[in-house]
């Protein structure tokens, strides 16, 4: 309830990442809440968005058990098993690496990051390839390796949205950069037509006005929008734009 409560009064505070210590169902269901597309922070109503980071001790099979039950596209789960670090510090050094690098750049993948300040397992507790390939990220969880020096370096960072609303396996949401290059795409066009239109008056396609009036039209909107989608495409944030365009609706 305390939890509950705390996290209502941030649904319209804008920042992008959340550590959480706390795993159970309460808390998780929480957070979820918070970050819930239809009525969260990712609706269309706050538009502040979001991304939580959790860490959970045990098993490879227990964890990913865990994460896919979770199914969450903003919720990242970094699983461990033997560490004296605790779970609370390995979600928050994780979030924190990752958003040094989210942060300057959403589209590169968060591979071959090292992660300070968190002690890896003896090697007997530390996953091989298959099990973190089939068992940890085919189950919502994130993986990592440990290098020569042995420090902890990411491996893949994912969400633990696996399945889709017809309970079928569903990549849509995999990798946490999409969810990070969507929310500064958004931002992105934003920015633009609140920088250029906010103080200019909205007429009909079509309308007659004189030059200097202070007007503008759906369409010139819109083909300001396709500019700016085109531009993101060649700094290789997006792609398709001739596919954006043909889609977008701008009216009055």
């Amino acid at each position: 309830p305390v939890l509950t409560t705390a996290l209502s009064n941030l649904l319209d505070t804008p920042f992008d990442f959340i550590v959480c210590s706390l795993t159970d169902t309460v808390s998780l269901a929480a957070i979820a809440a918070l970050l819930n597309d239809a009525t969260g922070r990712w609706s269309w109503s706050s538009q502040v968005y979001g991304h939580c980071f959790i860490a959970k001790r045990g098993t490879a099979g227990a964890n990913a058990s865990f994460a896919s039950a979770l199914n969450n596209q903003h919720i990242t789960c970094i699983p461990f098993n033997d560490s004296p670090t605790p779970a609370w510090k390995w979600a928050a050094a994780f979030a924190a690496v990752a958003a040094v690098s989210l942060r300057a750049d959403p589209g590169v993948p968060l591979q071959y990051l090292t992660v300070p300040n968190v002690l890896a397992p003896p090697s007997a507790s530390r996953w091989g390839l298959t099990t973190r390939n089939n068992t940890l990220l085919y189950g919502g969880c994130s993986t990592w390796t440990v290098d020569v020096s042995g420090s902890i370096v990411i491996e893949n960072m994912v969400t633990t949205y696996v399945t889709n609303t017809a309970g079928q396996p569903d990549n849509s949401y995999l990798e946490i950069e999409t969810l990070f290059l969507i929310v500064f795409v958004l931002r992105s066009v934003s920015a633009m037509v609140t920088a250029k239109y906010s103080r200019v008056k909205l007429a009909a396609d079509g309308t007659r006005v004189r030059p200097n009036s202070n007007v503008v039209m759906p369409s010139t909107i819109r083909a300001d929008i396709i500019a700016l989608y085109r531009d993101l495409e060649g700094q290789g944030y997006v792609q398709k734009s001739a596919e954006f365009a043909a889609g977008l609706v701008v009216e009055k």
